[in-house]
């Protein structure tokens, strides 16, 4: 019986199996395929141009008012790209499928996933909205309410809605609030499994990723003192010179 080999097709299709069933973070993404990138005779190259929803301004009065209609855009750029290079052997393409992913794609694959979940966890540093205390562990639900507060007051979507948080803010949520009035399957779940799990405090699903990280605090300057040579009860004044302890800087 001759030998069936396996296919680049048949790696490829597996290998996204595997990287989907490993993403934590990024499997929550909004992953829609654009075709205008594939529009044949005209690529768009690595940016794409995302429309903003229409907004308008709410007039008083019985008088017609009417405003242009000016769409607004962002643009995305496709600036990270990640891969794992992997050599097959023939001996190699001749196993099953099921074995080949478990000896060599599954290895590989969950690293890939652990550094897409790790790239898109320092996006947090461009998001100026946050709650709770940074560098400290959340242990109780709190943290969850305050959470879904900004988000409401943002106007999000009440569903879906997700949260990811490190080993340690798991095991003290679980732990904090083990005490409440919920469902008998949603406590049997987070007992076995030690996981917060599904709808939790408004969260579609509250999961756990190594990736995420633990934001640290930089010192902040002590309280300013104000230069004696343009004190702030001189009017007129272009530029006022503020002293943080050894450095001054000028504020125009």
């Amino acid at each position: 019986m001759a030998n069936s080999l396996l296919t680049i097709d048949m790696i490829t299709r597996k290998s996204l199996e595997i990287l989907e069933n490993n993403l934590v973070l990024s499997r929550n993404v909004n992953k829609e395929y654009d075709d205008s990138f594939a529009t044949e005779g005209a690529k768009i190259g690595s940016t794409l141009r995302i429309r903003l929803p229409d907004r308008a301004l709410v007039t008083d009065g019985a008088a017609l008012q009417v405003q242009d209609d000016n769409e607004q855009y962002t643009t995305l750029s496709v600036s990270s790209q990640k891969h794992i290079g992997i050599n097959f052997t023939s001996a190699e393409l001749t196993m099953q499928l099921d074995d080949f992913a478990e000896r060599v794609l599954k290895p590989r694959i969950s690293q890939l996933a652990s550094s897409v979940d790790a790239d898109l966890a320092t996006a947090y540093k461009s998001i100026y909205s946050s709650v709770g205390t940074p560098g400290t562990t959340p242990a109780s639900s709190l943290v969850l309410l305050q959470a879904g507060q900004k988000l409401n007051e943002y106007a999000s979507p009440l569903s879906p809605r997700y949260a990811t948080v490190n080993p340690a803010a798991n095991a003290g949520l679980v732990e904090g609030m083990k005490g409440f009035f919920n469902p008998t399957g949603t406590i049997s779940s987070q007992f076995k499994s030690g996981m917060m799990g599904e709808n939790v405090l408004g969260f579609d699903e509250v999961n756990m990723s190594q990736s995420i990280a633990t934001h640290t605090v930089g010192s902040l300057p002590t309280s300013p003192i104000v230069s004696a040579s343009t004190p702030p009860t001189t009017q007129g004044v272009a530029t006022l010179d503020i002293t943080y302890s050894s450095a001054t800087r000028t504020i125009k």
